[in-house]
């Protein structure tokens, strides 16, 4: 899907004696009704790799999990940002028009 992602966050964790570091944002799945869904993402990194400016678009492919009664979690496999400067006033200039979201989805 196309998001734009908010309050971006470095992680680091411990896996079988290594340290996994991760990036974790917030967004927002928009649905066909209007409303929208608050999600979790989280793409992994390497170390040094810093969070993008709030407000960066990118295309992504993930698993989604919809939990009951939390926000939906995206464990994202690859990750392409739009390019230009997210804090620029015409950023969103350059964007695909969609009002909602592309999303594709597979499984249960």
């Amino acid at each position: 899907g196309i998001f734009s992602l908010r309050q971006g966050e470095r992680v680091e964790s411990k896996r079988n004696n290594r340290t996994v570091y991760h990036n974790l944002y917030y967004t927002a799945i928009a649905c066909t009704s209007m409303t929208r869904i608050q999600a979790q993402l989280r793409v992994y990194s390497p170390p040094g790799d810093e969070p993008p400016p709030d407000d960066m678009i990118v295309l992504t492919i993930a698993q989604v999990i919809f939990p009951a009664g939390a926000d939906a979690f995206m464990d994202v496999s690859h990750v392409l940002p739009f390019p230009g400067d997210p804090t620029s006033n015409n950023y969103q200039d350059h964007m695909p028009d969609f009002t909602v979201p592309y999303i594709v989805g597979l499984g249960h």
